[in-house]
C-alpha cells in the first residue's frame, strides 16, 4: 500500500466534498470516500454499498486484506493530556457469556487487518478531520483484564476490560445489545497512525469555489 499515495488521495476527496456539502462525513459516506481514495491510490477494492454485514467494509483483493470503516471520537483534556480516540463495535447479545463474546471478538469478528478510522473536531472557526489507521491485531479483547460493569442499585450494566501499559479499555454495553466500545490512548497505544489531516474553515464549507487546498 503507497501510504502517501493515498494520504494524498483521502485529502483530496475529503475536500472535495466539503466543497459542495455542509454536512459532516460520516457513516456510508465515509466507506464511499475511503473506496474512491483506495482505488485512486491504485489498489483494488471490493465494496457494497449499503452492506451491513458485520466486520470487513471494504477488502483488498490484491493485498488478501480486509479493512473496517469507523467514524471515531477524539477527547482532549489539557489539564491530564488525555487524548483518547473512541469507536464502537460490535453488538453481542447472541453470545451469552462474557468469554464467547471475547472470542467472538478476537476470532470470527476480526475478518479485517486494519480499521481505518475517521475522527473530526471543530471549533468556532475549523472543521478538522483526522484518517487513522488502525492495526486490528493490536486491539485484543482477550488480553484485558475484565471486571462486572455495575450501577448504583447493584444491576448489572455490562463489562469493563483495561490494560492501562498498552492505552487499551473497552465497555461492554447491556443497555445497547451488549455493544463492544473501544477506547484507545494516543499517548500509549502503538497501533494507530495518521494517514491524512484536514482543516477547512467553516465559512468556506459547500463553497466549491472558495476551497483549493486545505489550510
Amino acid at each position: 500500500m503507497d501510504k502517501v499515495a493515498l494520504r494524498k488521495a483521502l485529502e483530496q476527496e475529503i475536500i472535495s466534498y466539503s466543497g459542495i456539502r455542509k454536512f459532516p462525513i460520516k457513516g456510508e459516506l465515509w466507506e464511499e470516500i475511503s473506496v474512491d481514495a483506495l482505488k485512486s491510490a491504485g489498489l483494488k477494492v471490493d465494496w457494497e454499498a449499503g452492506s451491513h454485514g458485520s466486520g470487513a467494509d471494504i477488502f483488498l483483493p490484491d493485498l488478501n486484506e480486509g479493512i473496517s470503516n469507523k467514524s471515531g471520537k477524539i477527547t482532549r483534556t489539557k489539564t491530564t493530556g488525555k487524548h483518547e480516540l473512541s469507536i464502537s463495535s460490535y453488538r453481542t447479545t447472541k453470545y451469552k457469556t462474557l468469554q464467547a463474546k471475547l472470542n467472538f471478538f478476537d476470532g470470527d469478528g476480526k475478518n479485517f487487518k486494519n480499521y481505518l478510522v475517521l475522527t473530526r473536531e471543530e471549533n468556532k472557526e475549523t472543521r478538522k478531520y483526522r484518517v487513522i489507521l488502525i492495526d486490528a491485531t493490536k486491539v485484543s479483547a482477550k488480553t484485558l483484564k475484565w471486571s462486572k460493569k455495575m450501577s448504583r442499585t447493584g444491576k448489572q450494566t455490562g463489562w469493563f476490560g483495561h490494560d492501562e501499559k498498552l492505552g487499551i479499555k473497552m465497555n461492554i454495553q447491556k443497555a445497547m445489545s451488549d455493544q463492544f466500545w473501544i477506547y484507545l490512548d494516543l499517548n500509549k497505544f502503538s497501533g494507530a497512525e495518521t494517514l491524512a489531516e484536514v482543516s477547512i474553515p467553516l465559512n468556506k464549507l459547500g463553497k466549491t469555489h472558495t476551497i483549493v487546498k486545505a489550510v
